[in-house]
């Protein structure tokens, strides 16, 4: 099914989808002065600063996935370091580099890299920036002039790379918010609808303690051997059979923890 990736530069920073079925390699170049909310307060940073931020702690590829994933809805899977700017040339280097990235394996760098490789040998990449449209430009107190994404980006990023096999699963989703934070599952709806998901309701629950959770109908799952696939491989999360006798809608329960 692809990957959506964050390349991080020194003063850049892009979002890439990668589908080698598809013959598909979107590149979205991010405003260097494009600010977006960090952690669950109302704080806002600039893009080019997250990875930074995120190395105080040692979880910089895990806060720029879910800082840029939810503030765009969109739903990503891995950040890559690069040298100097973010550019195709450095994320293939960076790809064969002796240095290890988050959540891929040797083998997984080598099949991007082909991927990759192979798509903009093709001349099958597709360069382009964020709408004007879904951003509105503030001032700071000091006079410099900053832009923040508005509700339009869920617009733009629903229909950027939806998978076209999920969108013919034609099941219903419901997310529920286990996690105990204010606005957790309207978020992760957001980023499950840009994958193609039909999501129907969004609601609370009791807290759990996994990040993720889907929880898919006995006969859905059953019938769907692609749907567990997508749960586990792309979304990478935990999947269990919802009991007869529930109190959801959805024929798929996506708890957030």
């Amino acid at each position: 099914m692809g990957i959506n990736l964050v390349v991080v530069g020194d003063r850049s920073v892009a979002i890439v989808g990668v589908s080698k079925m598809e013959e598909s390699l979107v590149w979205i170049d991010l405003p260097s002065n494009l600010k977006v909310g960090v952690g669950q307060g109302d704080a806002s940073y600039p893009v080019v600063s997250i990875w930074g931020l995120g190395e105080i702690d040692g979880k910089s590829e895990e806060l720029v996935l879910k800082s840029l994933g939810e503030s765009l809805g969109l739903w990503l899977q891995t950040a890559v370091r690069v040298d100097g700017e973010a550019s195709l040339d450095g994320l293939l280097d960076r790809l064969l580099s002796f240095r290890g990235i988050g959540g891929m394996s040797w083998l997984d760098r080598y099949m991007l890299y082909r991927d990759v490789s192979s798509l903009a040998a093709k001349g099958i990449v597709l360069e382009t920036n964020l709408p004007q449209q879904v951003m509105d430009k503030v001032q700071d107190p000091d006079g410099y002039e900053w832009l923040e994404l508005n509700e339009a980006v869920f617009v733009w990023s629903r229909d950027l790379w939806p998978k076209e096999e999920v969108v013919n699963l034609g099941v219903k989703i419901e997310v529920v918010n286990a996690s105990g934070v204010p606005g957790a599952a309207r978020r992760k709806a957001r980023q499950l609808e840009s994958v193609g998901f039909r999501v129907v309701r969004v609601e609370t629950g009791e807290k759990i303690d996994k990040p993720c959770l889907v929880k898919i109908k006995p006969d859905i799952r059953e019938k769907n051997g692609l749907l567990k696939q997508v749960v586990e491989d792309y979304l990478s999360c935990e999947v269990e059979v919802l009991d007869k006798e529930n109190d959801f809608f959805g024929e798929v329960v996506f708890f957030v923890g």
